[in-house]
C-alpha cells in the first residue's frame, strides 16, 4: 500500500496476549535533542527496526506504534514490548485515554482488524468487508480505518453498530482501492483523511468531515497533503509535500494558519498523532532509518522576537 510513502499509509494487521516491560527507563531508551536556542526541541525514540506504522499518543502521553512487525508501548518513562502469539505481523495504530488499543494483525492466511481493551482482543473487522483496517478510536469508542468492499476500497466510521462509509467529496467510491484514506478522529467524531480527487491521479488533498460534509485541506503549494490526526481543541496534524522536493514535511494547522514541522537534518517529517496538550508524535528519516519523534507543538510554532 504505497510503501515508498511510508508517512502516508500505513497497513498490516490481533491478539495481543500480554505486555512485559522492559527493565530499563526510558531514559536509557531515549535521545532529548536539546539543540541551539531557536531549533525545536525533541524526543527520539530508539527502539531498534523499521518503523511502517504511524505512533499514536493520547491525553495520559502513553505513546504506541509498531517497529517492524512488533508492537510498542511507552508510558510512565517505560518502553513496553507487544507480545503476540501465532501472529506474524501486527500494527498498532490508534490509542484513547482508556488505553484502548486498535490495528490490523496477520498471518500468512487471514488477517483482522483489532481492538485491545484491559487484556481482551475482539476482532473488529466489517461484516461482509474484504479487508479492514481500525485506524484509530476515540473516548467513547467509536473507531475509523479503511476497509474494501467487493474490492473496492473507502474510509469508514464505525459508532456503535452504525457503519458511515467515507469516500471524498468529489469520489464516486467505486473507482480506486485506496481513493480514500481515512486515519484518525476526535471525541467530537470529526474525522480526518485524505483523498485522490478524480481529476487528479496520484495527488491528494486532505479532510475534516463532520455531520456528513466535508472540509478540504490543502497546505499552500503543496501536491499531497494528508490531514492524519485531530484534538479536542480542532487541531490538525499530517504531512506535506510540494512539487519538486523529494523531502516529505509535517504540518500543524491551528487558528486558521499552517505551521510546518520538520526535524532538522530529516529527510522526511510526518507528524501522525497530537493530543489536547499539543504533545505530537511522528516518524523521520535520518541517513539511516526511519525513527520516531515525540515533541510539542510550541517547538516549531515561530517565536516573536522581543526589541529592546
Amino acid at each position: 500500500m504505497l510503501r515508498s510513502h511510508y508517512w502516508l499509509v500505513c497497513t498490516v494487521a490481533s491478539l495481543i496476549c500480554g505486555i512485559a516491560p522492559f527493565a530499563v527507563d526510558a531514559q536509557e531508551s531515549l535521545t532529548d535533542h536539546a539543540t541551539e536556542q531557536d531549533a525545536p526541541r525533541f524526543t527520539t525514540l530508539d527502539i531498534g527496526g523499521e518503523i511502517f506504522a504511524f505512533p499514536s499518543i493520547n491525553n495520559r502521553r502513553m505513546v504506541t506504534g509498531t517497529t517492524g512487525s512488533t508492537g510498542f508501548l511507552l508510558l510512565d518513562r517505560f518502553l513496553h514490548p507487544i507480545v503476540f502469539e501465532n501472529w506474524e505481523s501486527v500494527t498498532m495504530l490508534g490509542n484513547n485515554d482508556r488505553g484502548e488499543i486498535v490495528g490490523l494483525t496477520s498471518t500468512s492466511q487471514r488477517e483482522i482488524a483489532f481492538r485491545y481493551t484491559r487484556g481482551v482482543v475482539e476482532d473488529v473487522s466489517a461484516p461482509g468487508a474484504n479487508t479492514t483496517t481500525a485506524r484509530d478510536i476515540n473516548n467513547r469508542g467509536d473507531m475509523v480505518g479503511v476497509l474494501q468492499i467487493n474490492f473496492v476500497g473507502h474510509g469508514y466510521l464505525l459508532s456503535g453498530d452504525r457503519l458511515t462509509l467515507i469516500d471524498g467529496p468529489d469520489s464516486d467510491g467505486t473507482t480506486r482501492i485506496f481513493g480514500t484514506i481515512v486515519f484518525g478522529l476526535n471525541d467530537k467524531r470529526e474525522v480526518v483523511g485524505c483523498y485522490e480527487p478524480i481529476d487528479r491521479l496520484h495527488a491528494r488533498r486532505g479532510f475534516v468531515f463532520r455531520k456528513g460534509t466535508y472540509e478540504i485541506f490543502q497546505v499552500p503549494g503543496a501536491h499531497v497533503t494528508c490531514t492524519i490526526a485531530i484534538n479536542n481543541r480542532g487541531q490538525i496534524v499530517g504531512g506535506y509535500t510540494v512539487p519538486g522536493d523529494d523531502r516529505a514535511h509535517g504540518f500543524l494547522f491551528s487558528k486558521g494558519r499552517y505551521v510546518t514541522i520538520d526535524i532538522p537534518n530529516a529527510s522526511q517529517t510526518t507528524v501522525t498523532s497530537i493530543n489536547d496538550f499539543g504533545d505530537i508524535v511522528g516518524t523521520y528519516r535520518d541517513e539511516s532509518s526511519v525513527r520516531v519523534f515525540k515533541s510539542n507543538i510550541r517547538e516549531f510554532i515561530p517565536r516573536r522576537r522581543v526589541q529592546h
